[in-house]
């Protein structure tokens, strides 16, 4: 039966119920993480795919829950990076946190940081061009509006249709998974299922309450 106590705002504010209850969501990787994954697999070009390997914290000597593409790209879910934990990029202040629904991008020039806003900062500055830098249109809110209008009149897609935000909430779910099991996973994002582990690809979906069905 409907709970009003899932619904409503919960304490510290801003915290959904829901979202921790592990029944309806996968907590904050399912529900905040999410973003910064999506603009993780859009810098990648991985829009409509994913990684190939999912590691929880601790093992194999990883920091964070880890996850590596094809290409050879590390991508680590921390919100803070912490000395003797986390790699310290030159020019990065580790007191610095990452800003929410955005990431850090370290490459062999450098790093930029993006949040939910764009640009953010620059190791070294002249990495980014401001030419480079869109210039923000009022509100994201009033953004996606635009474009989803856009999208309607020119049939065109969307800047993130379905399928697209399918397979970055497919990535946090992965990471859920590679959480409960407690071990390191191999993922085919072609055939969407994990190799040679029955325990984790029983994990990909559950059983219908009745009368709902898919």
């Amino acid at each position: 039966p409907f709970n009003r106590r899932f619904h409503h705002y919960g304490e510290p504010k801003f915290v959904v119920p829901w979202h921790i209850c592990p029944d309806f969501g996968g907590g904050n990787l399912t529900s905040n993480a999410v973003h910064s994954f999506d603009v993780v697999q859009w810098a990648l070009g991985t829009d409509g795919s994913g990684p190939i390997e999912i590691t929880p914290p601790g093992v194999n000597g990883v920091p964070s829950l880890t996850y590596k593409y094809a290409n050879g790209v590390i991508l680590q879910v921390t919100w803070q990076l912490e000395r003797g934990k986390h790699p310290i990029p030159e020019g990065w202040n580790p007191a610095t946190r990452l800003q929410p629904f955005g990431a850090l991008f370290v490459g062999e020039e450098g790093w930029i940081h993006v949040g939910r806003r764009g640009f953010l900062d620059s190791y070294p500055r002249g990495i980014v061009k401001k030419s480079e830098i869109p210039k923000p249109e009022g509100n994201p809110v009033g953004r996606h509006h635009r474009n989803w209008l856009r999208s309607i009149r020119t049939r065109r897609l969307p800047a993130c249709d379905v399928a697209i935000g399918a397979s970055s909430v497919i990535v946090s779910h992965l990471g859920c998974i590679a959480l409960r099991t407690g071990r390191a996973l191999s993922w085919d994002p072609v055939k969407e299922e994990f190799a040679g582990d029955d325990e984790a690809n029983r994990m990909r979906a559950r059983a219908f309450r009745g009368p709902w069905r898919l």
